[in-house]
């Protein structure tokens, strides 16, 4: 049905014992525009009257279902408290078995156990000063500062204490799980720096510096050009010989950042540290899956900024009704450091660490301090 009938779709919406309303949310891709979209959107709304088509099967449908098809969080302020929305179905953007697996999740043939990636706010407020999209630039050659830093997504709204719509990691299910029994072992040494970086662990390419012929740079003998098209043939040559003039201080060797010594920096910063486990239990009547997340903290660190908590792993267990499993998680010496401009080094600050383990960035049922 057409999304500017709004009185029928009121009048048929009367008569459903559900209703179904599909909106979106999509964006452009820079050489395809859409609905005015070149690329970004321009706003955090549903498109195409989404909202208005929500409220108007909502009016009278006293069951109404919304799924969202967007690229990105949408605001929702609109019809979210409405007495007739029932639930909201996050459902990205579809794909081909779009319709088989809502039908699935709506019917409850499948449990749903997804968690949602970003935040959802209320305003577009709600995510900062620098959460626009500039679309007229400010000088001529315009200038965007990330003054946010860290303080990016659920960060930001924790920083701030900003109640959102729906938090990072949000996720609803037919079952509920419960938390138990958090416990941490130390499985490695805790020490303010990671270990020296290994020697010659990594060596500089070599390339070849002969210098070739002069005529394996020209264009070849009767060579016919296309126009437009771009050759790597010179039309000329001029070549002086001589000692290239390397600015001073370029042939000594320069001490290696302790930060390096492998792929991902050094290879310390890899090692576990810790462990944490922690008992998830399915205590409904459905099967089902649940996405245990863990979160950093560091409550009493004053030298250092730090965000209020930091996501630093997630496990996903599935559970029979009445099943109980030990979820584990594993910290690396990176998960637990920060980066020390005058160190030029990762640190891990000597002050206490608190990880948290529940169901979503704002509901944590299980802490514990780290040794």
């Amino acid at each position: 049905m057409n999304n500017t009938l709004l009185a029928e779709v009121e009048v048929d919406s009367a008569k459903q014992d559900v209703c179904l309303v599909f909106i979106n949310s999509d964006s452009g891709e820079g050489y395809i525009t859409w609905d005015n979209n070149i690329g970004d959107r321009n706003d955090l709304y549903a498109q195409k009257g989404g909202d208005d088509l929500v409220l108007a099967a909502a009016k009278r449908c006293r069951n109404t279902v919304v799924v969202v098809h967007s690229v990105g969080p949408i605001i929702m302020e609109k019809w979210i408290n409405h007495r007739n929305v029932r639930s909201v179905v996050w459902a990205n953007l579809p794909g081909q078995e779009s319709g088989n697996s809502l039908v699935e999740i709506l019917y409850g043939d499948a449990n749903p156990s997804g968690k949602l990636s970003y935040t959802i706010g209320r305003s577009l407020q709600d995510y900062g000063p620098t959460a626009g999209v500039m679309y007229t630039p400010n000088a001529k050659v315009p200038q965007q500062d990330f003054t946010e830093g860290l303080y990016l997504d659920y960060r930001h709204f924790d920083k701030q204490s900003i109640t959102p719509r729906f938090e990072f990691g949000f996720g609803m299910s037919y079952t509920k799980y419960s938390y138990d029994k958090i416990r941490v072992y130390q499985t490695g040494r805790r020490t303010p720096l990671p270990a020296p970086r290994p020697r010659d662990s990594v060596s500089p390419p070599v390339y070849n510096s002969t210098i070739p012929k002069p005529s394996e740079a020209l264009y070849p003998p009767g060579f016919t050009k296309i126009n437009r098209m771009i050759y790597p043939y010179l039309d000329s040559t001029n070549i002086t010989y001589g000692d290239y003039p390397y600015p001073e201080g370029y042939d000594v060797p320069a001490t290696p950042s302790q930060a390096g010594g492998g792929e991902g920096g050094n290879p310390a910063l890899w090692e576990e540290l810790y462990q944490v486990t922690v008992e998830v239990g399915n205590t409904g009547g459905v099967a089902g899956a649940e996405v245990a997340q863990l979160y950093v903290s560091y409550p009493d660190e004053k030298a250092v900024d730090f965000p209020v908590r930091q996501l630093r792993g997630f496990e996903k267990v599935w559970l029979e009704p009445g099943q109980r499993k030990m979820v584990t998680f594993s910290l690396k010496r990176r998960d637990l450091s920060y980066w020390d401009v005058v160190r030029q080094n990762w640190v891990i600050p000597d002050s206490r660490i608190v990880v948290s383990v529940g169901a979503s960035s704002r509901k944590l049922y299980r802490s514990a301090s780290l040794p």
